[in-house]
This record gives structure tokens, sequence and C-alpha cells, in this order.
């Protein structure tokens, strides 16, 4: 006798949800809209009807290029989300810092979206929807139920708040499909992470006009320090988000000939960009070259 088939039990389908999503995530990257649309409605059906004991899982929908960015950072510092989008939450609920209102993109603008999947306590999703919705409200705020702000959109600020990555902005006036990855001393980033932001300092497009007044010749950044012999400075990750194109342009005329003997010195993208967010953050050049103190 052949043997009947297992029905597919509740730890079941929460044990494969992440794996789902990864193949959603997936299906995209190979242009399967379809496939990965019918997928999520599976997931989002099953999941609805199987509910499980413990904490649910808070699913976050993002650009894909800011979950990537998150999860390399995460990798990097060898953290785990769940603790930091945990702190967030209970943060706000403490007055401790203040979500930004969630903007609506124009239409075409929004780009491709990933699911990233935080387990949190049910109570406490529900104490932030409630405390995000007076929060809203009293700045006049947007309150449909589509875009308002609440506990999905306090987590991923925390996230963003916490790794230094911004979601997209489509003013940004650039196609921002490239990562530059810096590595510079951790005074030097958190300089960065806790300045002001404003909209002049918004990282990606500090570079955009670095970058084009750098190829124009109207800005030429100052020769970059190199530690001396022997002595090394602990690095970690600052990443910002450029045009690839424009970022190859800055790299051909670093390493042009004639523009190097003008100047006197090679330059790399990574240095052309430290350079403007040294000026844009007036950041101490301490920070960055602490060997120079």
């Amino acid at each position: 006798m052949p043997h009947a088939r297992r029905k597919p039990a509740k730890a079941d389908v929460h044990a494969a949800t992440p794996v789902a999503q990864e193949a959603v995530d997936y299906l995209r990257t190979q242009e399967k809209t379809d496939f990965a649309d019918a997928v999520n409605v599976l997931i989002a059906f099953a999941t609805a009807t199987t509910p499980q004991y413990g904490d649910p899982a808070l699913s976050l929908h993002v650009p894909v290029d800011f979950r990537d960015r998150v999860r390399e950072q995460a990798t990097a510092e060898g953290v785990n989300l769940q603790p930091i989008v945990l702190e967030g939450l209970k943060g706000f609920l403490a007055g401790e810092w203040e979500p930004s209102d969630p903007k609506v993109s124009p239409r075409g603008t929004a780009g491709t979206k990933a699911n990233m999947s935080v387990r949190i306590p049910r109570d406490l999703v529900e104490q932030v929807d409630a405390m995000a919705e007076d929060f809203a409200r009293e700045r006049g705020w947007a309150m449909d139920p589509v875009h308002r702000l609440n506990a999905r959109q306090v987590a991923i600020q925390a996230l963003g708040r916490r790794f230094g990555v911004e979601l997209e902005k489509p003013e940004r006036g650039w196609e921002t499909d490239y990562q530059l990855v810096m590595d510079v001393p951790e005074a030097f980033r958190e300089f960065v992470r806790q300045a002001e932001p404003t909209a002049d300092r918004d990282l990606s497009i500090v570079l955009r006009d670095a970058y084009a007044r750098f190829l124009s010749g109207e800005w030429v950044p100052g020769q970059p320090q190199q530690a001396p012999v022997g002595q090394s400075v602990d690095k970690v990750r600052l990443t910002a988000q450029v045009n690839r194109k424009v970022w190859e342009q800055v790299k051909k005329a670093g390493a042009d000939p004639e523009q190097i003997a003008a100047r006197g010195y090679r330059l790399v993208p990574t240095q052309v960009a430290l350079a403007a967010i040294v000026e844009a953050y007036d950041v101490p050049e301490s920070l960055l070259y602490p060997w120079a103190e």
C-alpha cells in the first residue's frame, strides 16, 4: 500500500515561509514577476490561515537594495535584525526617537520590492501601531491604510537608522543602481550617521553633486593621506547608492594621465566620495585620518 501523503501542519507552513519569501525574491531577480506575485499570494493565504504560537513574523515590504544593504551591514557587524527592530520599536514608544513621514513614491518610481521578516511580539506591534497612528494624526500626515505610519514603517526606519541606510528617494535626480562601499574609521561613520539629516545632506545627493563637480573640473579633492608604514586603523563599512556609469566616469577621470599630471596625484571614486562627505558634513579630518592627529 502506498503511504498516504501527510497533510502539512501549521509548523510546516511557518517553517517554510522564510524560504518561500526567498523564492519570491529570486523569481523577481529572474524577471518572473507573475510567478513571484503568485507565490506571494499563497504565502499570505497560508500564514493567515495557519496562525502559530509564539511571536508572529512582522513582514517588512522594502526596496530590494534597502534589504540587501541592511543584510550586508548586519552580516559585516555580526548582529541579528530582531533585537535591533525590538530596540527601535521600544525606543519609539519611549520617545527616544521620532520617525519621519512615510512618503508615497510617484507612480513608476518605487522600484522592485522584497520582503524582510522579523519575529516581534504581537502586543508590541499593537502598541506601536496605536502610538504611530496618534503620532501621525497629530502631525497631519496621511491616514489612509496603505501609507500611514504603523509598526512596519517604524521598524523599517529603525533598521535604516541603525545601519545608516536610507530608503531611496525619487527626487534624487539620478538612477542609483550601484552600491559604493567605503571602508572608514568607525568614529567617521558615526559622525556622519549622527549628523542632522537635511535635504542637502542626503548622502546620495552629496555624492551625485560632488561627482558632477569633479567631472566638470569645478572641484578637485585634496590629496588623500596615507597611513604611515606599519600603522593600521580598524575600519568599518559606510555605503551609499550612486550611479554606476557616473562612478565609472569618475574612475576614468581619476586615473587620466593628464589630470594626474595637473593635480599631482591619482584619485579613485571612493576618495572623491570621502572628500565630498568631509566637506558636506563638516567632518573633522582627524576622524578620517586619525594617525595625522
